[in-house]
């Protein structure tokens, strides 16, 4: 049985350790939660809630060990791949944005794309990555098809929901 181990943090003046010449500014508390996250991703530790007055960042590690971050309300958060069936015009299901952030459609600038059009995909496929907060998340195929069109260029900032690329069923 492994033993789990917290560490106390105990409050700090924000103010007084950033020293009389200096004030936080919303740069340093971005800054402390990519720490944080870097400090999850190699450390034993599953989950993390930091509440800071009306910011909430939420940090949990899932069972390979990846950490995902919310900073939104649990009210606010948007609905996950598991929100219902992928939009669908006709024969036609659409991949979209999980989450705000910048879209990459090869794991590595010197690889091949996840997929191209006309390349056949399986349901839960990863068919490219979002790049937010500097943590890639999976994007996934929702349904089996061909990929009829992409509608996102490598590289391309993208909103929540967002149309990334069209998915021939069959």
């Amino acid at each position: 049985m492994t033993e789990r181990r917290h560490r106390e943090l105990r409050p700090v003046d924000p103010i007084e350790a950033a020293g009389p010449e200096e004030e936080p500014g919303l740069e340093d508390a971005v800054e402390g939660v990519r720490e944080l996250v870097e400090l999850i991703a190699h450390s034993p530790v599953t989950r993390l809630e930091l509440v800071l007055g009306p910011l909430r960042v939420e940090i949990e590690a899932d069972a390979v060990g990846e950490s995902t971050v919310d900073t939104a309300p649990p009210a606010a958060a948007p609905p996950g791949p598991s929100a219902g069936p992928p939009p669908d015009v006709g024969n036609q299901a659409k991949v979209t944005a999980p989450l705000p952030g910048v879209l990459y459609r090869r794991p590595a600038p010197s690889e091949e794309p996840f997929v191209s059009v006309g390349d056949r995909v399986d349901a839960g496929q990863q068919v490219a990555i979002v790049e937010a907060m500097k943590l890639m998340n999976v994007v996934v195929a929702d349904c089996a098809g061909t990929v009829a069109e992409i509608l996102v260029e490598d590289s391309a900032v993208v909103e929540f929901g967002q149309p990334i690329m069209t998915i021939e069923r069959g």
